[in-house]
């Protein structure tokens, strides 16, 4: 493989650097798309509070980015905001996301629970 082809294949499969995710993230979170598919999330029968203590304002998170600007209404959570806060704050960077929210989310209900 020449340079210029090794060059090219590495910026067609490295990941983009974190300022650049976060501009995509932000320009779409801020987008109609985004909008639409929250209001799909506030029509359908997916939790309509917060999974782990149960106040009704709430954010959307993303249990995973596998399909992102695609999310299927069960890659979406509802998390308070205190929550969704906490689970960004403690998240481990070697955990996928996905595992972490689970993880994340059953612990915080195991500690609110007397039977745990």
């Amino acid at each position: 493989m020449s340079n210029r082809n090794r060059v090219s294949y590495i910026k067609k499969h490295q990941k983009p650097e974190r300022s650049h995710r976060n501009s995509i993230y932000k320009q779409y979170i801020e987008s109609s798309r985004w909008t639409d598919k929250k209001n799909a999330y506030y029509r359908s029968d997916r939790p309509q509070a917060c999974v782990i203590c149960g106040d009704r304002n709430f954010d959307i998170h993303h249990i995973t980015y596998e399909r992102f600007g695609n999310e299927l209404l069960t890659d979406l959570v509802a998390l308070c905001r205190g929550h969704h806060d906490l689970l960004h704050k403690e998240r481990q960077p070697a955990w996928d996301l996905e595992k972490w929210t689970y993880t994340f989310i059953g612990r915080e209900i195991c500690q609110q629970s007397v039977r745990c």
